[in-house]
């Protein structure tokens, strides 16, 4: 069982700390936009946006969830938390209503753009937007699993996503045998059929299973340091 209302404080805590880091937003934004700019003459239709709002969307559950939970397990923040109140569940979905909230956000002021530039309409941007965050939320589980395994280190996997999440982005439109394990190929394609009113009942089923297998990490989420103090 979930505390929503320890939920809803953690949720105000991440906001907090998310306003003071102008830095996040600015390369949440900046990568997508240029290659918007770059590759702005395939853009025909609102279909094309799905791959740029999956980056936008991924990176927010890669970085603000998995990664995040990691560093304040390095910086020896939640064990003090954690000695006051067991809260693993709620810290988890603290941070994964933190993150669907920011990439809401980061989505409102990417879609400026395209308006902008191709004239699309905004709302039905926005809408898609959303359907973005939805498709994309497994990703968040799956990326919670870095926290379950001993002697991993906040800043080796923020390097190692680094420099995969580039990679994986701008290879989208690259012939390779990588992009047949790219997940913003894979996700983007998935939301590009959603848009077009198709429904896949096998992407809906891994997503589920994918969720169902993360649970563990979530439930019984240590968090000690692997730092010696």
């Amino acid at each position: 069982e979930v505390n929503m209302s320890e939920v809803i404080t953690l949720f105000r805590l991440n906001i907090l700390l998310l306003l003071k880091d102008k830095v996040s937003l600015v390369w949440s934004l900046l990568l997508p936009t240029i290659m918007l700019f770059i590759n702005s003459k395939e853009i025909t239709s609102i279909n094309n946006l799905s791959y740029w709002w999956i980056y936008i969307v991924f990176n927010s559950f890669i970085y603000g969830v998995g990664v995040f939970a990691l560093q304040e397990k390095d910086s020896g923040a939640l064990s003090i938390i954690f000695s006051i109140k067991w809260i693993p569940k709620q810290f988890f979905f603290g941070l994964l209503l933190t993150q669907i909230l920011y990439s809401l956000f980061c989505l409102a002021l990417f879609n400026i753009i395209p308006v902008v530039m191709f004239n699309f309409n905004y709302i039905e941007l926005m809408f898609f937007s959303l359907l973005a965050i939805l498709i994309t939320i497994p990703v968040a589980f799956v990326g919670y699993n870095i926290t379950y395994f001993k002697n991993l280190y906040a800043s080796t996997i923020s390097s190692i996503c680094n420099i995969l999440v580039f990679l994986c982005f701008i290879i989208i439109n690259v012939r390779t045998p990588f992009n047949f394990i790219n997940p913003f190929l894979i996700i983007g394609n998935e939301l590009g059929n959603f848009m077009d009113g198709k429904i896949n009942l096998i992407y809906i089923i891994i997503s589920l299973l994918l969720i169902v297998i993360s649970l563990p990490s979530i439930i019984y989420f240590k968090p000690l340091s692997n730092e010696s103090r």
